[in-house]
């Protein structure tokens, strides 16, 4: 007897068992939920791709200058922002926060050292503002001294005097989302507490402050979409079975996979994050395709007998491979994942295709297990009997077969050209791309760019093993000149460093404005500025150059361009850095920030995502040929397979997508889903052909058998995943738009191309032989 066969005697044997089992998993999955509870982690900076060397630059530079663009801004508009009383409320916040836990240090128009000239010819680098109040006498000598000085436009302070910031910088270590979360607490109730005045409007803004949102929004999210898409799919299964057993059955089944899986991540410490929090819509959605193809040959096989038993052992007999094999295809397709650099996708992949393995193990076993216990299905379950969903896949098969030469030739046309299309794709990112264009998120960017230097650092760093190596003129003027060059970048908002800081004490010393772009002179006036600047409480070279000058910081504001954009012109900046501080041998030049990082880290994404694919192609085609032992079956379902993915990659160049982080994870989704429905056709129909029936009857069976499956799964899908389309980002409904479009193409190339390659290429192995022939007597 084979294994298949003594597998199903025995879930039909021992029911009680089997539910004993999984009574105790589920209240030990339920148990460790209440218990340990699922972590969370929406930190954005996890979607970078790590490299070893760079990870080591950042350290370094985070080490010297702290986390740079983990900053949160009180954004503070008014017609003008200079006015006593907008400058004592920008003071008033400078002032709330001075001493707590979390914060670093705080700047602003009225807490910063500016340099300014003083009465008797003498710099003045302290704080412009002395004590809790914002005098008149003091803002006007704010404004006076703002109206000779650039030092502050861009960053706290717009050139229009509309718009200033309250710069809250976080401590290291509060990058994390827990820690975050409790900072921007207190951040958030300050506005409520010191409301504005009249005519004055302050919001918040900076990286945190979007993590924050972001993390928040998913956990909003996920309280609407799970319900709504598990309400939904008991809808939709209830509409195609009209039999209550097979409406929540499959839903029970689901449901107890998707507690294990949650379960499975509590105790490992699997934290929920910005790239798996897809996972228990997922879940629901793609779960259920098996329980779906179960119930349906369990309608086909009590209609063909009394004896329940008896059709629960062929259920399981026919579908415990075949499912095994759709579960174990989409987990290669999810597992793909660990070629990447990123350890997110590594252990999405691997958490996806651990939670599919356990959910096929619940539903072959719980399924067969309970259909022994509830009412027959109805006759609306057999296959001898067309509904609309038989009468659409039949009708596709028939078509198919019937000109199979042209379906196979239009097919191929329309493949090389919606691959021709779809390599135009680009491979891009933007800040903004998660946010719907209008909304808060969106516009407090948009103002940022329009009015200051935006929200995405690029840093050059720069190191020297000499002291005092960046008191030397000749370099200053070199690293001067890199600015100027990248300043007349339209990428480029604003850029500063130190030489920017010495030139303006220069500026304010001597009251010469002209002295803001002329070059140092020697080595005793940088330090003799640098002297005067030092006075000042805070230090306002601080941020900018270490005090021993073997650590110095260039910041580069980039507005929102995208990846590409920022990949290009760092290769445009490369040679302009050789050109002026190749010379200095002993001075390492290296870059960071986010917008660096994120935009060389998704390069390397992209490029493991794909090579992720190739692989699980690869992996797929060979085990469906190992499995079925065929090789000719195994190649005719590579087109079938590849189609979704073509079609779904032109689809992104007509609408103007762009391949990211989660555009590129639906192809590892699709891979799966592709090949879940060309498993079960091939497996339906090699059974059909073992039977004894012709290429044509064999196909048109299949297509009332396991068409009809493949259609309500797909219908199933893609109501269960349009409830994404609710989700509070743009990339998780992109995520759900193109996986509809997936799903499509799944449909064309499994009820359409996959049979007319059958017609055409597949020939009948030795020893089965048609219907009415002595060698299909001997294999019926």
């Amino acid at each position: 007897m084979q294994p298949v066969e003594l597998l199903a005697r025995w879930i039909t044997a021992f029911p009680k068992s089997i539910a004993t089992g999984l009574t105790a998993l589920l209240l030990a999955a339920v148990a460790a939920i209440v218990t340990l509870g699922v972590p969370s982690d929406f930190s954005p900076q996890a979607l970078f791709t790590t490299f070893e060397e760079q990870q080591v630059i950042d350290e370094r530079f985070e080490a010297v200058f702290g986390e740079t663009e983990n900053v949160a801004l009180y954004v503070v508009t008014a017609p003008d922002v200079l006015t006593p009383t907008v400058l004592s409320y920008v003071h008033a916040l400078s002032l709330a926060h001075e001493g707590a836990p979390f914060v670093d240090r705080i700047e602003s128009v009225t807490v910063s050292s500016i340099p300014r000239g003083g009465a008797e010819a003498e710099l003045l680098v302290d704080s412009p503002v002395e004590g809790a109040t914002v005098e008149l006498a003091e803002a006007e000598a704010l404004r006076a001294a703002l109206e000779d000085s650039t030092i502050l436009d861009g960053t706290l302070l717009s050139e229009s005097r509309q718009t200033a910031m309250v710069a809250v910088f976080l401590k290291q270590g509060y990058g994390d989302i827990a820690p975050l979360r409790e900072a921007m607490a207190h951040v958030y109730a300050l506005p409520s507490t010191l409301p504005p005045p009249e005519g004055v409007e302050v919001q918040l803004a900076g990286i945190p402050h979007i993590r924050v949102y972001v993390a928040t929004k998913l956990v909003e999210d996920q309280a609407v979409l799970v319900p709504l898409a598990s309400v939904l799919c008991l809808i939709l299964l209830f509409f195609a079975f009209r039999w209550w057993p097979g409406t929540l059955l499959p839903s029970l089944a689901v449901g107890m996979s998707l507690l294990v899986a949650l379960a499975g991540m509590a105790v490992f410490h699997e934290p929920l994050n910005i790239i798996n929090n897809i996972l228990p819509v997922l879940m629901i959605v793609i779960g259920v395709s098996d329980a779906i193809h179960i119930v349906s040959r369990y309608g086909e096989e009590s209609a063909a007998t009394e004896d329940r038993k008896a059709a629960t052992r062929r259920t399981v007999a026919t579908m415990l491979a075949a499912c095994f094999l759709t579960s174990f295809t989409t987990a290669i397709g999810f597992a793909s994942l660990i070629v990447s650099h990123t350890s997110i996708l590594r252990r999405f992949g691997v958490t996806c295709a651990l939670a599919v393995l356990g959910a096929y193990v619940i539903s072959i076993l719980l399924l067969p297990t309970a259909l022994q216990f509830v009412s027959r299905p109805p006759k609306t379950l057999s296959a001898t009997r067309d509904g609309w969903m038989e009468r659409i896949a039949v009708g596709l098969v028939r078509f198919s077969i019937t000109y199979p030469r042209a379906v196979v030739g239009v097919s191929g046309v329309i493949l090389v050209g919606a691959l021709a299309l779809g390599s135009r794709v680009p491979v891009d990112t933007f800040l903004m791309e998660s946010f719907p264009e209008g909304s808060e998120i969106w516009e407090q960017n948009a103002l940022l760019e329009r009015e200051m230097n935006g929200l995405l650092p690029m840093e050059l760093s720069l190191v020297s093993e000499v002291s005092g190596r960046f008191d030397d003129p000749e370099l200053l003027n070199a690293v001067d000149r890199v600015q100027t060059w990248l300043r007349a970048r339209p990428e480029v908002l604003g850029t500063r460093s130190y030489g920017e800081m010495l030139r303006e004490a220069w500026v304010a010393y001597t009251g010469d404005a002209t002295k803001r772009d002329a070059p140092f002179a020697s080595r005793a006036q940088v330090a003799q500025l640098a002297s005067l600047l030092e006075g000042g409480r805070p230090n306002p070279l601080d941020p900018w150059v270490t005090f021993d000058r073997r650590h110095l910081r260039v910041q580069v504001q980039v507005a929102d361009v995208g990846s590409r954009a920022a990949m290009a012109l760092v290769a445009d900046l490369e040679p302009v850095l050789a050109a002026e501080l190749g010379g200095f041998s002993d001075v390492q030049i290296e870059l960071t920030g986010d917008a660096y990082s994120a935009s060389r880290g998704l390069n390397s994404l992209i490029g493991d995502m794909l090579s992720s694919l190739g692989l699980a192609i690869v992996f797929i085609f060979v085990i469906l040929t190992l499995l079925f032992r065929s090789l000719q079956l195994g190649l005719l379902s590579v087109p079938a397979n590849v189609t979704p993915l073509v079609l779904t990659l032109a689809y992104m160049a007509l609408t103007g997508e762009h391949l990211n982080t989660t555009t590129v994870i639906i192809f590892s989704v699709s891979i799966g889903l592709a090949v879940d429905d060309t498993i079960h056709m091939l497996a339906r129909f090699r059974e059909e052909v073992r039977d004894g029936h012709g290429v044509d009857e064999a196909l048109l069976r299949t297509g009332r058998g396991a068409g009809r499956a493949i259609i309500v799964t797909s219908l199933m899908l893609v109501s269960g995943l349009s409830v994404i389309l609710l989700s509070s980002f743009v990339p998780v409904r992109l995520f759900a738009e193109l996986t509809a479009i997936t799903i499509a193409g799944c449909i064309v190339g499994d009820l359409v191309l996959l049979p007319a390659l059958l017609k055409l290429f597949w020939r009948r192995p030795k020893g089965i032989a048609p219907a009415g022939t002595a060698a299909a007597s001997v294999a019926a």
